[in-house]
């Protein structure tokens, strides 16, 4: 892949065009939806054909939140048409990329002032992924910090080349759940405790070497099951090295780095320090982890999260 092609800078407040024909990137006005600051003006007809396509803003109160959902949306839509640039316009995963240009992009506003829309809940896009991790932590995070003598378990495989993430993903799930039915049959025989946690499937990618970092997060109940899965990562997966493999006490900051995103889709450029998106770079781990689940709780039962609990939480 080309990465130098397909590249969006971005920070807290400005988003950078990619334009590979410009040395240096031109920064980008965000449009902030929040800042048109109108109010709803009379009654709507509760006939949907009346309502207005769209509408800048819910009420007065709301313009921060907006704005910096703006923002979100503004970033993401220039993402997501440099993902399906990256695709051809015919890869997996372009139509649901094409669905991401539309997330959010039409307000409804009812009759209290209520507003809502419509979201595409890829794991791409930067607004769905927020609200998604806000869901989850708010339903999650209790229950694992709850856990006194939880551990943070890191494993991990070599780098592997794009062509080789989705069947490198599918051999570490498939390690693992052989590695966790084996430690249930070990509690049912007397011979360890229940093997209780939570896992997460993530990926990087390295752009300078042109591969990917594939890894799991884990917070495992009991410090000898942590290092016992340590060692039987070891055991399986062939070609791992030990000083990659991580234990440590969980903390709220775990639980954090355990619930977040899927993908880090910016990396820090050496001695520039600008962060910087490749899009490329990006197509080819979403595609590797197009239907995956990659949040999988084990030996108990976690709360679960109803997309109506999500579009409320987009909603509110």
């Amino acid at each position: 892949a080309q990465h130098g092609k397909d590249v969006a800078v971005c920070n807290e407040n400005i988003f950078l065009a990619p334009n590979s024909s410009v040395s240096a990137p031109t920064k980008v006005a965000f449009n902030k939806l929040a800042q048109v600051g109108t109010e709803i003006a009379g009654q709507h007809s509760s006939d949907s054909s009346e309502m207005p396509a769209l509408r800048p803003v819910t009420q007065r109160n709301d313009t921060g939140k907006l704005e910096k959902r703006a923002k979100a949306k503004y970033f993401t839509h220039s993402f997501a048409a440099q993902l399906l640039k990256a695709s051809n316009g015919v890869g997996i995963l372009s139509n649901s990329y094409r669905r991401t240009l539309g997330c959010g992009a039409h307000i409804f506003v009812g009759r209290d002032g209520k507003a809502v829309s419509h979201y595409c809940k890829n794991r791409w896009c930067v607004v769905c992924a927020r609200i998604r991790t806000a869901v989850t932590v708010k339903a999650y995070a209790p229950i694992l910090e709850s856990w006194t003598d939880a551990y943070f378990v890191t494993l991990t495989v070599p780098n592997v080349a794009g062509n080789a993430l989705r069947g490198t993903l599918e051999q570490m799930k498939t390690t693992f759940t052989r590695i966790q039915a084996r430690f249930k049959k070990q509690a049912q025989r007397g011979k360890n405790r229940t093997f209780v946690g939570i896992r997460k499937f993530e990926c990087t990618a390295n752009v300078e070497r042109d591969d990917f970092h594939p890894h799991l997060h884990c917070i495992i109940r009991g410090k000898a099951n942590a290092h016992a899965l340590r060692r039987a990562w070891l055991n399986d997966y062939a070609g791992v090295k030990a000083v990659a493999q991580n234990v440590k006490k969980a903390d709220t900051g775990s639980t954090k780095e355990l619930l977040k995103y899927a993908a880090k889709l910016a990396v820090t450029v050496k001695g520039k320090g600008d962060r910087v998106v490749y899009a490329d770079a990006m197509n080819v781990v979403f595609e590797a982890m197009r239907g995956m689940r990659t949040l999988q709780s084990f030996g108990f039962q976690l709360p679960k999260i109803e997309e109506s609990e999500i579009q409320a939480q987009a909603d509110s």
